[in-house]
């Protein structure tokens, strides 16, 4: 039988990897949820070191309602630009308004402090609506 030259095998999980990415994109361009999870899923076991994979996943998780692997995967994102805070802004930016959603406020002004120290414009807002949120929670003295 003929061999397959070690190079393509190599490549082989990551060229399926890359079509399972494309595919999930496209699914949820589409509006098909289930199988953009379903596909995303699969680039992200193929290729555990793309943190734009695990943002997309993320999405598609959120959008399903399991918020809880939403965030498990912004993590995944964020963790992997460890040493570049400036490359994760996308992935803590929506890691913060996914724990605002869940009211967890403490956690997403921390985060939110630290895009605004990176100068992310948009951290601006995301600060002021958690002050605005704050005032409106917050019980007048009598």
């Amino acid at each position: 039988p003929a061999q397959v030259p070690r190079t393509l095998a190599a490549r082989a999980p990551r060229g399926r990897g890359e079509l399972a990415y494309s595919l999930g994109l496209q699914f949820a361009e589409l509006g098909r949820p289930e199988e953009s999870l379903a596909k995303l899923t699969l680039a992200a076991k193929l290729l555990p070191n793309r943190p734009r994979i695990a943002y997309n996943l993320s999405l598609a998780h959120s959008a399903a309602g399991n918020l809880s692997a939403a965030e498990l995967e912004l993590r995944r994102a964020i963790a992997v630009y460890a040493e570049d805070k400036r490359s994760a802004a996308d992935a803590t930016y929506a890691l913060a308004v996914l724990l605002l959603q869940s009211d967890r406020s403490s956690e997403a002004q921390a985060l939110a402090r630290e895009l605004d120290n990176l100068g992310v414009p948009a951290a601006k807002d995301l600060l002021a609506e958690l002050e605005r949120r704050a005032k409106e929670t917050s019980v007048p003295p009598k």
